[in-house]
């Protein structure tokens, strides 16, 4: 158990770890795009990859991702009062967290939901997704409209870069970190699931038992298992237990939790657990934790003692906040502005200019065409544009209006 959680310590690292990522050009678990750009410096990708982080301090803090997902973590990122910013101490001080910075907020309209390549077996193509999209993240130039591809207008390069789905987790986050391996590039790249598994073994040891809260959805993508596969070669005894809690109330739903964990055989006294239920936050789930403590009956005392005294629930926003914080402070990121954060909103679009049976009534692509692109094409189908306040369809702004009011405030005024 020792040696299976230190090993978990030192893989979930923010630059990954060395000896995991260094594989090369020829690394066998990297897709065949990114193995083309690195090993091939006169290609356009590597050229365009030696060429990012310009901006350096003044870059921007880019959440990319669904659009939901994108939206909730930029909320987050923006209004959030955690630490101390001048020691960086875990402890609310007053102000934002990321004063003075710009956070660029770039949802993936092109490519959202994610869960269609796994059901139509295209994994590769959303890890594709994932490695072209950083390529825009990173520079400095974003397009006004996809139907002018001269004209285009100047944006802060990201110097973090925050992944705000599982899904990349899982597919994309590895093919990212090893193109910036094989090239030299130092540009921080932050994932929600390795956010959570490091910010819960910072907290509870090389000695910690740990379990997953998530969706069906997420099961069904086989999301854990294969974060877990990609750092098989390296680390073969990571583990960790999925569960699905059932729905209903927060007690109930807790108790599912743990009638699962005990259902699973295993015997380990939980430390923690992370949960991959955007919007679910933690908070919710520990406070009502220590309430079902308090009023505990005979017939849950079999669960109580399936946890530690010390177990907590662990959210990727507070994860993915704590990770920015220790990575651009140690890397001394911080622009030290003062002034509140802001917001700046872009989007991926699908290219004109396709059959016209490929794209639907909103303008966005079928899922016939979207989930069926295949890897390794020179066929550009989605671009970086500027977002507008109308650029979001409808029925996602208005569940978007209810779930990040500040985001939503700064969209439709920018």
């Amino acid at each position: 158990m020792r040696k299976r959680l230190l090993i978990l310590l030192l893989a979930l690292s923010p630059t990954f770890a060395e000896s995991c990522m260094d594989r090369g050009a020829g690394d066998p678990l990297s897709i065949k795009y990114v193995r083309d750009i690195v090993s091939d410096t006169t290609s356009v990708g590597y050229r365009r990859l030696r060429m990012c982080g310009t901006d350096g301090v003044a870059g921007s803090m880019t959440v990319f991702g669904p659009s939901a997902e994108t939206f909730f973590l930029s909320e987050k990122l923006l209004t959030c009062d955690n630490f101390d910013n001048v020691n960086g101490r875990a402890v609310p001080d007053g102000l934002p967290d990321f004063a003075g910075e710009t956070v660029a907020v770039v949802s993936d309209l092109a490519n959202e939901p994610y869960s269609g390549y796994l059901r139509k077996s295209n994994s590769e193509f959303l890890r594709e997704i994932a490695v072209r999209s950083f390529f825009d993240l990173i520079d400095t130039t974003a397009l006004v409209s996809q139907y002018d591809r001269n004209l285009g207008e100047r944006k802060a390069g990201a110097k973090v870069v925050v992944l705000s789905s599982s899904y990349l987790s899982a597919f994309g986050y590895y093919d990212i970190n090893a193109l910036l391996n094989a090239s030299g590039r130092d540009i921080h790249v932050i994932s929600p699931v390795h956010s959570m598994l490091s910010y819960a073994s910072a907290r509870h040891g090389a000695e910690m038992n740990l379990a997953v809260w998530t969706t069906p959805e997420i099961v069904e993508a086989g999301i854990y298992p294969a974060v877990k596969f990609s750092l098989s070669a390296d680390y073969p005894e990571l583990d960790y237990e999925v569960l699905c809690p059932e729905q209903g109330q927060v007690n109930d739903r807790i108790i599912s939790f743990l009638r699962q964990y005990k259902a699973s055989g295993k015997t380990a006294v939980l430390d923690a657990a992370i949960v991959d239920e955007i919007p679910l936050p933690a908070s919710d789930l520990n406070s009502a934790l220590s309430e079902l403590w308090d009023n505990v009956n005979d017939s849950l005392i079999v669960y109580k003692s399936l946890i530690s005294e010390k177990f907590e629930f662990i959210d990727a926003a507070t994860a993915v906040i704590a990770e920015c914080e220790k990575t651009m402070r140690s890397s001394n990121l911080f622009t030290h502005r003062i002034a509140y954060p802001a917001a700046e909103f872009y989007a991926t679009i699908p290219v004109p200019g396709m059959a016209q049976a490929d794209y639907g009534g909103n303008g966005l692509y079928t899922d016939e065409f979207k989930y069926n692109r295949a890897p390794s094409s020179d066929l550009e189908t989605f671009l970086l544009v500027k977002m507008k306040s109308r650029t979001l369809p409808d029925s996602l702004a208005e569940g978007l209006m209810a779930l990040t009011p500040t985001m939503f405030e700064n969209y439709v005024s920018d």
